[in-house]
């Protein structure tokens, strides 16, 4: 099991925002938010790559004729949004990872086709869509690898490369070849 802690601060307009959260593509959270609140969910993931994604729904956008946002001379003064203000996976932060990651927008009624459908965001959401991440087990080195690990620069000095930390990929195929020696001397040993 991991455990999945956020903590989501909702801004009122017309309805409170509802929150949606999926795990590996099932519905793990749907409920109207109504104040700051932390909520904890416990996952079952899959042996391979795991999904979650955090987002917000229902918010109108013209349909039925209900806009969820108010505004004066184009300054919005009141907005359905939900943010998410911290978010971890077992007690380790994940909000730098969520955020890297692009919130996808879920264009609705009278949004404009014209509207991304990927936009930055440091953890508010302003329309349907989800904030997503994935994550593999061992779940302390996806995340580590996932927060550090650089694209590799192979023009800088060998001594002084920040950018070969968390690249054991060399060493783990030098470690196999010497396992693989070892099996076949120890069977040669035992025959």
């Amino acid at each position: 099991m991991i455990t999945l802690d956020l903590n989501v601060t909702p801004e009122h307009c017309n309805e409170w925002p509802i929150i949606q959260i999926f795990h590996n593509n099932k519905t793990i959270c749907r409920e109207k938010i109504t104040k700051t609140q932390d909520l904890k969910f416990f996952l079952e993931p899959a042996s391979d790559t795991n999904k979650i994604e955090i987002g917000m729904c229902d918010k109108k956008f013209g349909k039925e004729n209900i806009w969820d946002t108010e505004s004066h001379d184009g300054k919005i003064l009141k907005d359905r949004t939900l943010t998410v203000n911290t978010c971890s996976l077992d007690n380790i932060s994940i909000m730098d990872i969520l955020t890297r990651n692009k919130f996808q927008v879920q264009i609705v009624d009278k949004q404009p086709v014209y509207h991304p459908t990927a936009v930055d965001s440091m953890g508010t959401m302003w329309y349907n869509g989800t904030f997503f991440i994935n994550y593999q087990l061992p779940l302390l080195n996806n995340l580590t690898n996932q927060k550090w690990k650089k694209q590799q620069d192979r023009t800088i000095s060998v001594f002084s490369n920040h950018t070969m930390m968390f690249h054991y990929e060399e060493e783990i195929k030098l470690l196999k070849e010497i396992e693989e020696q070892i099996a076949k001397i120890e069977k040669k040993l035992g025959a």
